[in-house]
């Protein structure tokens, strides 16, 4: 139930101003690097300016990948060459223009790798048995590509699988999170690359299968290194408290990107001036950064933004919460909740009160400038509004609407009476969160269950010689003693967060706190169960096994290093007045 100063604070949120910042951002072609994305910058900046907000403007240096243009021509013995509509995407080759022909064969989903451990296993015996030929397929995996270049194809023609919308798609093509590190160098594709939509797609497939296609092929890319504008805002508490809750939305886009993430722009933009006015009654502080480099530098804005601020982010950011693609035509269902297990019951009170949904919780999620899961940073909303399955507007298996990066994406799919219960959602999730008491927001216990009921879900499928108890027990001793000191009040609010820390880093990552993972498919508990999963394989050769078995062990034996360092911290050793210590 909303308060009476919940209530007013919601209600002071302006619908012209929202509409009008809406407006101006989606005019500009924010694409990440450009002048007009630096124009969007200088408009929310000047606005945060006028509500006394302080801000800073950041330049962060990244690589960021630009298609230009994709030429594919198509034709068989039977008939003469046609040209096919289709685009390029980021990251499938390292700029320049690439030319490919050959004869067009399609690839299903059981010919490729299904995990990325899966791909790094059967690169060492990689045939050339692809060598000359233009693959067409469904998938756009990028580990699943690269097996296929690694095979020798020529060329890989995308058909778009989610829906049968007559407009081509933009993305790309990279599973390196951020700017690459030299050991990310070689996870890059250098194949030509083009999308086509799925009515073409089809098409193609049926001619491919049919032995009567050859395809010619012209792709061409922009790969570069640029500084791109980071603009973060800043609302400190009337106290010495340095600890915050971290917003982030991409400004960046393809196109106009009105839906996709304009609204979040503006969303966040009325977000400030909101919590300005309620900064009396907050006991934490709030940043809020529009990053820049999410669509075409796969996340590096935000990746970039958490490297260097590392120390801070470590040691008082105490959640994260992402504003992506709101106030969107038609998306009115609030059934997922995208909250992590320790804040999911403070976001179903918000989205309750809000909207009568309760929330069902999300499966892992892998995008959406989660830059901060190694860290070990609780999610707290991803995103809010969603259309409905079903919804004509949807493009397939996904809530993604059909002019999602696409040139269409413009204002007339925004709906304002959305974007407003989506700004009440985040406003009211916001203010709960900053109000209230140290000890009342997060529930570790929650994400300690968590991690056990899904430790117990894996052990199901692990063999008996490699027994997951060590970690279980060390896991099911921290749980105890948290608990049990919680409730003596023997544990500081600092050692709380490092607990936390740990937890997220076991749920959500599979690499050190300092780095971050890669942008692929996964579920909880990453590494362990990939892991597990190589481990049931049919593997052929002897070393195959050997390296499947080592992969396995030293992802257990990470874990069984966090879960002793939970126990640690959580036991009578470790003070209660203790200030982050970092153990990794």
């Amino acid at each position: 139930m909303l308060s009476p100063l919940e209530r007013s604070l919601l209600q002071k949120s302006d619908r012209a101003l929202l509409e009008r910042d809406l407006e101006n951002i989606a005019s500009h072609n924010r694409l990440s690097g450009s002048s007009e994305e630096r124009k969007a910058v200088a408009y929310i900046a000047s606005e945060l300016e006028k509500a006394k907000i302080p801000f800073e403007i950041q330049e962060h240096r990244v690589r960021l990948s630009n298609p230009k243009r994709a030429r594919l021509l198509c034709g068989s013995a039977k008939k003469s060459f046609f040209e096919v509509p289709a685009k390029a995407w980021s990251f499938t080759h390292s700029g320049g223009l690439l030319r490919s022909r050959g004869r067009v064969r399609f690839v299903s989903p059981e010919e490729l790798p299904s995990t990325f451990p899966e791909y790094l296993l059967q690169r060492e015996t990689s045939s050339g048995d692809l060598e000359g030929l233009v693959l067409i397929g469904r998938s756009c995996t990028p580990f699943q590509l690269l097996s296929l270049q690694d095979r020798g194809a020529a060329g890989y023609i995308f058909c778009w699988n989610q829906g049968e919308e007559e407009e081509i798609h933009e993305g790309n093509v990279n599973m390196v999170w951020g700017t690459p590190l030299p050991e990310d160098l070689g996870l890059f594709l250098r194949l030509p690359f083009v999308a086509v939509n799925h009515r073409r797609g089809e098409e193609l497939i049926r001619l491919a299968q049919e032995g009567n296609l050859e395809a010619e092929m012209e792709v061409e890319l922009e790969d570069l290194v640029t500084d791109i504008p980071l603009l973060e805002a800043t609302l400190s508490t009337p106290s010495t408290n340095r600890d915050y809750l971290l917003t982030g939305n991409h400004l960046d886009s393809w196109h106009y990107g009105a839906c996709d993430n304009a609204t979040g722009n503006a969303l966040c933009l009325e977000l400030a001036r909101r919590l300005k006015e309620a900064q009396p009654h907050l006991r934490y502080g709030a940043k809020i950064v529009w990053w820049s480099g999410h669509s075409n530098g796969r996340y590096a804005g935000s990746s970039s933004y958490a490297e260097r601020n590392y120390p801070d982010l470590l040691e008082h950011c105490l959640a994260y919460m992402n504003v992506d693609m709101p106030g969107l035509k038609g998306a009115r269902d609030y059934s997922i909740l995208t909250a992590g297990p320790d804040l999911f019951e403070l976001g179903r009170g918000v989205l309750g009160d809000l909207t009568g949904y309760e929330g069902k919780p999300a499966p892992r999620i892998r995008g959406w400038d989660q830059s901060f899961q190694n860290i070990g940073i609780s999610p707290y909303f991803i995103w809010a509004s969603a259309l409905p399955p079903e919804h004509p507007d949807r493009t397939g298996n996904s809530f993604m609407s059909w002019w999602w990066h696409t040139e269409k994406d413009l204002l007339e799919y925004c709906d304002p009476e959305i974007l407003r219960t989506d700004l009440s959602l985040y406003l009211l999730g916001a203010f709960r969160f900053l109000t209230a008491p140290e000890g009342n927001l997060h529930r570790p216990e929650k994400l300690f269950e968590s991690i056990l009921e899904r430790l117990s879900l894996l052990e199901g499928r692990i063999e008996a010689s490699r027994t997951l108890d060590a970690i279980r027990e060390h896991l099911l001793s921290a749980a105890r003693s948290f608990e049990k000191r919680r409730e003596e009040g023997r544990l500081s609010w600092n050692l709380q967060k490092q607990v936390l820390r740990k937890l997220n880093q076991l749920y959500y990552a599979e690499k050190p706190s300092y780095e971050q993972d890669y942008a692929v498919p996964g579920d909880y508990l990453p590494g362990l169960s990939e892991g597990i999963s190589l481990s049931a394989m049919p593997l052929r050769e002897e070393h195959e096994v050997l390296y499947a078995s080592r992969y396995l062990q030293t992802r257990k034996n990470r874990l069984h290093s966090l879960a002793w360092e939970l126990e640690f911290l959580c036991s009578e050793k470790a003070s209660s007045q203790a200030t982050y210590l970092q153990l990794e």
